[in-house]
């Protein structure tokens, strides 16, 4: 079964309805998406390509990461975390609280998260409150 199109235009009358992270699951088993998209906002993307630069960079992250020796929690590469009912993104890197309740039987959740950092702010999660790079050191 050959996976859909994308659309560059709207037909005349057309509407966009976001998909819920459910429908995007079905139509990924399917075979009606690729599976180099994720959904952001009920919108389906296809995935970019990795820069050499790029993936240098997460692995410098990871292995940092690695190096903290990092307690409660554990770090996930590249792998879906659902956001509420219309997003599956899936981060270069994520630093996830450990939990009872993951089995493998569902994808983590936003719940698991300890937090999302941007240039120019330092990290300093309460879980490891000792590490504390700058995001800038990290990204270069």
């Amino acid at each position: 079964m050959k996976s859909a199109e994308p659309l560059h235009t709207l037909p005349p009358g057309a509407h966009i309805w976001p998909l819920s992270v459910s429908a995007y699951r079905v139509l990924g088993e399917a075979g009606l998406i690729s599976k180099r998209t994720e959904l952001l906002n009920g919108v389906v993307y296809q995935k970019m390509s990795k820069s050499p630069l790029h993936s240098a960079l997460v692995r410098e992250l990871l292995t940092l990461l690695a190096q903290a020796q990092l307690t409660g929690c554990f770090v996930s590469s590249e792998q879906p975390i659902t956001c509420g009912d219309y997003s599956e993104p899936e981060p270069d890197v994520l630093v996830l609280a450990l939990r009872e309740d993951h089995h493998g039987k569902r994808h983590l959740d936003a719940s698991h998260t300890m937090a999302t950092h941007r240039r120019g702010e330092s990290i300093a999660p309460l879980a490891f409150p000792d590490v504390m790079p700058k995001v800038d050191e990290i990204l270069g």
